[in-house]
């Protein structure tokens, strides 16, 4: 089955989106086995998988950009509530790399999420926290600036890369925050379509592959467009 006739079916469920709400966010600090602990000048990433918040999902530092964990890449397993921390003493360069998360159990719902795939662009300042979302895995699926600022554009978001990636639009829906609630509903979408389209997907595809194409498609709708509509047919054309 195509790619965009799996769209159409996965649109049937875009409605059917939660949005917003969460508990409160916390500290958290995990082991990681892609650094050496013992380096006192090493640094370390910090961030959180939401979905809902993301308990013991693979989380690594993706060096070549095949979104699958190499033996020479930096991970972590996510808390209980999706807070990591990642060691990268022993990468050389991580101007290039992105962060992916993979699989756990969505705290929100108790849902097991095993086929889900987020990603997120590394900041500028690697002492920033980072949420990682359906929208940073969004932003993260184009190359360059201009197509990551097209997409925070057409999703009417206010502010820089680095700015958004320190958001954390979980813990902002639970303080009330309203654009934190507008962000979470939109990322609670693309999470729907995701895994909708993965649904419908053939026995034998790639998942991560399919996660990929689609936050690949929405980015293309955000740049031609200006805009995301989830209802919308034009993000389904080849």
């Amino acid at each position: 089955m195509k790619l965009q006739q799996l769209f159409l079916v996965a649109l049937l469920f875009i409605l059917q989106a939660c949005g917003g709400g969460g508990s409160s966010s916390s500290d958290s600090g995990n082991d990681n086995n892609g650094g050496d602990d013992n380096n006192n000048t090493s640094t370390t990433v910090e961030g959180r998988a939401i979905d809902g918040p993301l308990s013991g999902s693979l989380v690594f530092m993706d060096l070549n950009g095949n979104a699958i964990k190499d033996d020479n890449e930096p991970s972590t397993t996510s808390d209980s509530e999706g807070y990591f921390s990642i060691s990268t003493a022993n990468v050389a360069d991580t101007s290039n790399a992105k962060l992916v998360v993979i699989g756990g159990t969505d705290t929100a719902t108790n849902m097991v999420m095993d086929n889900l795939v987020l990603m997120s662009d590394m900041p500028t300042d690697l002492t920033q926290t980072i949420s990682v979302t359906p929208i940073s895995s969004i932003i993260a699926s184009v190359d360059t600036a201009e197509e990551k600022a097209a997409v925070l554009s057409a999703l009417s978001i206010d502010k820089s890369l680095d700015e958004f990636l320190e958001m954390d639009p979980w813990a902002l829906a639970a303080q009330g925050d309203l654009e934190g609630q507008r962000i979470q509903q939109v990322s609670q979408k693309v999470a729907v379509m995701i895994t909708s389209v993965q649904s419908m997907a053939a026995v034998d595809a790639d998942l991560v592959a399919v996660s990929k194409d689609v936050f690949a498609a929405i980015a293309k709708e955000a740049d031609e467009q200006n805009m995301v509509d989830f209802t919308s047919q034009s993000m389904l054309s080849d």
